[in-house]
């Protein structure tokens, strides 16, 4: 059983570093998380809300930078944001997690554009404000951060963390491994402990629609290739 990234594997395949073929080598067996994304910025950003800095950047195209983690998934559903929400901001590619948040906390960036397990630490630090989550309802572990969906925006974005085994293997295995994560899933200190403590956004998906959720990744991120790979 390996760690399977649909989202991820999906931008690859398009940019071709990955075969087309890949899922067709997987079986998906479940995921617990969908780890969103998050906007944040610098504790004494002049932005407090989304709103603001969304504003902000209207009035002066490319001028707001972005820190994300290269010119992978990050950036691809960055480039969806400023599609959704009419604006241009300058997105800068950095070569780790580390980096990009160092940037946004060292004023070499505006925002962080990264998984809400990666702005966590600082949000409960209060060194970041987090504007807006892209989860389909608020995450527990960020209460008072509003999604963007309820700011007006239709972004939901992230990624699934879970797992897949490969072609083969019997139904009855993958039923038990599914069992199993699930068993593990409806116990609430595992929750509190990817919540709480690692920042992992938990919802279930498990095997039919994981399988099914893999293969329109490819389909739902293809508009977003040309876009993305000239910005």
């Amino acid at each position: 059983m390996c760690l399977a990234l649909p989202e991820s594997y999906s931008v690859q395949i398009l940019n071709g570093s990955l075969p087309e073929d890949l899922f067709d080598n997987l079986i998906m067996v479940a995921s617990p998380v969908y780890d969103v994304d998050t906007m944040a910025v610098k504790a004494d950003s002049p932005y407090s809300t989304l709103e603001e800095l969304l504003t902000y950047a209207k009035e002066h195209p490319g001028e707001v930078t972005v820190a994300g983690v290269g010119s992978g998934l990050n950036k691809w559903m960055a480039v969806d944001l400023m599609q959704k929400a009419g604006v241009e901001l300058k997105y800068v590619p950095y070569s780790d997690a580390n980096e990009s948040r160092a940037a946004v906390l060292g004023g070499q960036a505006d925002v962080l554009f990264s998984q809400a397990c990666e702005s966590k630490p600082y949000y409960d630090s209060g060194e970041m404000k987090i504007l807006a989550i892209a989860a389909e309802e608020r995450a527990s572990f960020m209460e008072d951060v509003p999604t963007f969906t309820e700011l007006g925006y239709e972004f939901v974005a992230g990624i699934h963390r879970g797992f897949a085994v490969t072609p083969g293997t019997p139904d009855e295995i993958v039923d038990y491994l599914e069992a199993k994560i699930k068993e593990t899933y409806d116990n609430p200190e595992f929750i509190d402990y990817l919540n709480n403590e690692l920042g992992f956004n938990t919802v279930w998906t498990g095997h039919d629609e994981y399988e099914a959720l893999s293969r329109e990744c490819v389909e739902n991120f293809a508009p977003l290739l040309e876009v993305a790979n000239n910005y």
